[in-house]
């Protein structure tokens, strides 16, 4: 008797043990899904082969990544084209990222940054080690500094399958949504510092999506999570919205208003934003109805509300931002399939603690 209930309280054990193992599994396979790579690289602004004024008030520096380390900005560096190591200061901006600022106004002519930058071949095996990499712009002529953006208007309006960002495992995941993509022209005063502008779009008051430095797309993760990431000139909303499973659904269904705003690398002087008045619907559209008023330019700058200002300023929880997608709309993100795994696991382990204890507690006690 005793025998058998050992044996069976051990194959009780195993089945414990190999269930445990296979949740455990692929919980820690989704979790390692969608990582950032071991090695990216560094990023400047302005790009090579552009040209900014020779007023440009900074250079951007954001630190690439090697096995978890950050190469250093500290040690960046302006040069003429003879070579000559241009005065500048190195300010930090976040924890990896920093401006480079030249003590004084820039002439004319072919200047290059210097930077640390790591070696990414594309494989651990070819990855590894810092190298010293130079990039090369033009600065041109001072110009004014400039006090108006632009303007902003509707390119399309579409209903399609579109990629979202996931923090189910997967990077993104294929949603179905109305989605206005904006033109955005920048004024020709404006244009001219372009290659160290960054633009930010907001909806309703809060951050959508805040772009790199001189382009109007994301700043790079680095993996596929990319190609599903928000940008500043184009605005989705799921269709309809789906119940919340760790994919960004983007913004509620109906009127927005988006606001676009522009700063410059190294300064802290903003130009008036400009805005639209959109409807994001599930209906069939076209760029000239969805219900889109037309475009406001720089001619009759709008300024957010001072509420929305002040919120903004103060907090930036009012990000849209995943992972809470949907956010406007009351979408709550469900918990995360590594949570979840989490919780089974953690009631698996003890059903199976209480089973195998309540089998010994009838086995025959040795006298």
């Amino acid at each position: 008797m005793r025998t058998r209930l050992h044996f069976s309280s051990m194959r009780v054990s195993l089945v414990c043990v190999a269930s445990i193992a296979t949740i455990s599994l692929t919980n820690f396979r989704t979790a390692q899904a969608c990582t950032a790579p071991a090695c990216t690289n560094t990023r400047i602004a302005p790009l090579a082969n552009t040209t900014v004024p020779a007023n440009t008030p900074a250079f951007y520096i954001a630190a690439g990544r090697i096995y978890g380390t950050f190469v250093s900005t500290s040690s960046a560096t302006l040069l003429t084209s003879s070579g000559q190591v241009v005065p500048t200061q190195v300010k930090a901006n976040g924890t990896y990222d920093a401006f480079l600022v030249p003590n004084t106004a820039l002439s004319p002519g072919t200047y290059r940054i210097r930077y640390d930058d790591p070696i990414c071949m594309g494989a651990p095996s070819t990855d590894g080690g810092v190298q010293t990499t130079e990039s090369a712009f033009t600065v041109g002529a001072t110009t004014t500094f400039p006090t108006t953006l632009g303007s902003v208007t509707v390119a399309k309006t579409e209903v399609v399958d579109t990629r979202a960002v996931t923090y189910a495992g997967s990077c993104t995941d294929t949603i179905h949504a109305a989605v206005i993509t904006l033109s955005i022209t920048p004024s020709a005063e404006l244009a001219a510092f372009s290659p160290v502008t960054q633009w930010t779009a907001k909806v309703d008051g809060a951050v959508w999506a805040t772009s790199d430095f001189g382009s109007f797309a994301a700043v790079p993760i680095g993996n596929p999570m990319d190609s599903g990431r928000r940008s500043v000139d184009r605005i989705f909303a799921g269709c309809p919205a789906p119940p919340c499973s760790g994919a960004d659904n983007g913004v509620s269904l109906g009127r927005h208003r988006i606001e676009i705003e522009a700063t410059f690398a190294g300064s802290s002087l903003k130009v008036p934003s400009v805005g639209v008045d959109v409807e994001l619907t599930c209906g069939t559209t076209t760029p000239d109805d969805a219900g889109v008023d037309a475009a406001v330019d720089s001619s009759t700058p709008l300024d957010a509300s001072p509420k929305a200002d002040a919120k903004t300023n103060a907090d930036a929880s009012t990000q849209i931002d995943p992972p809470t997608p949907n956010a406007a709309s009351g979408c709550a993100v469900a918990p995360s399939t590594r949570a979840g795994g989490s919780a089974m696991l953690m009631s698996l382990a003890s059903l199976c603690i209480a089973f195998i204890r309540r089998r010994r507690s009838f086995s025959p006690r040795r006298n």
